[in-house]
């Protein structure tokens, strides 16, 4: 009899042993959990004001470069050249017909030889 009180009592304390520990696991858990929450509110508030500050950094450069007349130093910020002056409808030259009729020229250096047919 004096040992399955003995047994009782040993097992009723690891059972509330193992409440409270499992209790005390759950809110370490739960702390560890709201910390990460926590960091990504953080992470998500850093982020919105980085981007709320390159927006406006962005409008700021776009309203400036549209109300200031190009700079001579950046030629891509003029816009596009005038076009080309359009050649003459008169005779025209014929280069290319001319280049057709010139003699030969003589023969380059002779190439490496090749790998040897199977």
């Amino acid at each position: 009899k004096r040992l399955i009180e003995l047994v009782v009592l040993a097992t009723s304390v690891s059972l509330a042993l193992f409440v409270i520990v499992t209790i005390g696991i759950a809110n370490d858990f739960s702390d560890f959990n709201q910390s990460i929450i926590d960091d990504l509110q953080q992470s998500k508030n850093f982020a919105s004001d980085a981007w709320g500050t390159m927006k406006s950094i962005h409008v700021d450069a776009r309203d400036k470069r549209y109300a200031e007349p190009p700079r001579a130093d950046n030629p891509y910020e003029a816009g596009p050249a005038p076009p080309a002056p359009t050649p003459p409808t008169g005779r025209s030259c014929d280069c290319a017909a001319a280049a057709r009729k010139c003699p030969r020229g003589p023969p380059g250096p002779k190439g490496a030889p090749g790998d040897r047919g199977e």
